[in-house]
């Protein structure tokens, strides 16, 4: 017997759903958005089980995470470059756990498909078409209109979606990413090893993350000129300590980028996995960063931080909050990234970025991003902040 979602949330019960997959496939900041939908569903539902189906690029985010009994690992070239007989190999092994809902966090239709293909009665996500509708059990459909200023931010479009089967959220929505000792021991062993003056502040800068398994977007990228004058500049006027940091593919944007520097500073990038890197950050003051994971990160260990925009949307992947500096190109045509019209239609790779229309000026919009509005902003916000500390020394 097909089980159906009750009418009114009040007739849901704790009891109604025993084996629950969640789905979100890629994007390291996109899963990690999910975290506090995922909270609100294990108090909803204490003794279910929960699975979540993720891209083995973003499994990382998830370990540790108490609020999953289970994470299978998908290999994101099934659904990139599809596969038909890897997509039904999967769909029986999800048929075989006999879920009896699916929480699709992830908005591809061929994602929807492949979760009727197993069977699973009660399917929830977002509808994007008129595929989706027919593929889900039922959904949210996206805000619609083309002002990028009401896109909503993505973790309170999750935790809306689990709201249909009654999972509420207690407290904040605050992002979930738990550590063992031995990242925090690895992080403090490497600064106590290359840091000159532990008694300065440390700022951490992260300027890659312009890739995931969807898309390559190095229209993300604010100048690496820029960054090395940023950080000379920091050094100079505050006398922090600067560690750069991110991933190996960033590891020679981030050598040219130290050797234009005039100052001394400190190079972690390459060095450590995602929890690693997060241990780096909770001894930060400050993160720099463009568009990636690194402002997550950074949300969910609470650390005050700058971000740079320029194609991507800063209202769909940051939250209004005091410590967070969200600093957006002044081009009029900015943002132009699928989440600046929360009606566009997604698909594999570079569709979901239409392009720039300047073609003489590839990065057009983050080369407007000028080291002197940066420079203003930052400086601004470091004295925000100085305030807010003072304050709370003086409650204490």
């Amino acid at each position: 017997m097909m089980k159906q979602i009750p009418q009114t949330l009040q007739m849901i019960r704790p009891g109604d759903f025993n084996r629950i997959l969640v789905v979100k496939t890629h994007g390291l900041g996109d899963v990690l958005m999910t975290t506090p939908a995922l909270r609100a569903l294990r108090c909803r539902f204490p003794k279910a089980n929960i699975t979540y189906l993720v891209g083995s690029y973003s499994r990382e985010v998830l370990l540790g995470n108490p609020n999953t009994d289970e994470i299978i690992g998908l290999q994101e070239g099934t659904l990139f470059s599809p596969k038909p007989f890897a997509l039904l190999r999967l769909a029986s092994r999800l048929m075989l756990q006999r879920f009896d809902l699916a929480i699709l966090f992830s908005r591809s239709p061929a994602l929807h498909l492949l979760i009727l293909m197993a069977l699973i009665p009660v399917r929830v996500g977002f509808i994007k078409n008129r595929s989706s509708r027919y593929l889900l059990t039922t959904g949210l459909n996206p805000s619609k209109g083309q002002d990028w200023r009401r896109a909503s931010y993505e973790v309170d479009d999750n935790i809306a979606l689990v709201k249909l089967v009654g999972a509420q959220s207690n407290g904040p929505p605050t992002l979930d990413l738990f550590f063992d000792n031995k990242d925090i021991l690895t992080a403090r062993q490497f600064l106590n090893q290359h840091r000159r003056h532990p008694e300065a502040l440390l700022v951490g800068i992260c300027p890659g993350g312009s890739s995931n398994p969807s898309w390559d977007l190095p229209e993300k990228l604010w100048p690496s000129a820029n960054y090395s004058a940023l950080a000379d500049f920091l050094i100079d006027k505050y006398d922090v300590e600067i560690i750069w940091l991110g991933g190996p593919e960033d590891r020679s944007m981030v050598h040219a980028t130290i050797a234009e520097m005039k100052r001394l500073s400190i190079n972690g990038c390459g060095r450590f996995t995602l929890k690693q890197t997060g241990a780096i950050f909770k001894e930060c003051a400050l993160i720099i960063t463009n568009d990636s994971i690194p402002i997550h990160l950074a949300l969910a260990l609470k650390v005050p931080a700058v971000v740079l925009f320029g194609p991507t949307n800063p209202c769909a992947v940051t939250p209004p909050q005091r410590d967070i500096l969200s600093i957006k190109s002044p081009l009029g045509c900015s943002p132009c990234f699928w989440q600046t019209m929360p009606s566009f239609q997604t698909y594999p790779g570079r569709n979901h970025f239409p392009g720039c229309h300047r073609e003489s000026q590839k990065f057009a919009c983050m080369k407007a991003l000028t080291f002197d509005i940066v420079c203003q902003r930052i400086q601004a916000f470091m004295e925000r902040l100085h305030r807010l500390s003072s304050r709370s020394s003086k409650n204490l």
